[in-house]
């Protein structure tokens, strides 16, 4: 089930174009999970990028679909990380 889920969520970097990087994986520390099992990572090139893909909202919908009967929860968290300096 988990092997479906991690499969969907990696297919999403195809979908979307402004993702330059995506990861995810298994919780190897349920102890502090507080019932989360997976996790996802997508790295975009700017606040621009990720607010184009948000802006794609058939395509998100889609992709929820496809996992939203084998999840029972979603936690999304939006951050910049800055540039690093040389």
């Amino acid at each position: 089930m988990q092997g479906g889920i991690l499969g969907e969520i990696k297919g999403v970097k195809e979908g979307i174009s402004g993702i330059q990087q995506m990861t995810c994986g298994e919780n190897f520390s349920p102890a502090r999970a507080k019932g989360f099992s997976l996790a996802s990572v997508a790295v975009f090139g700017g606040v621009g990028e990720m607010e184009a893909a948000v802006g794609n909202e058939e395509y998100v919908n889609l992709q929820k679909q496809k996992v939203r009967d084998n999840v029972d929860g979603v936690i999304v968290v939006d951050y910049v990380v800055p540039a690093s300096s040389p």
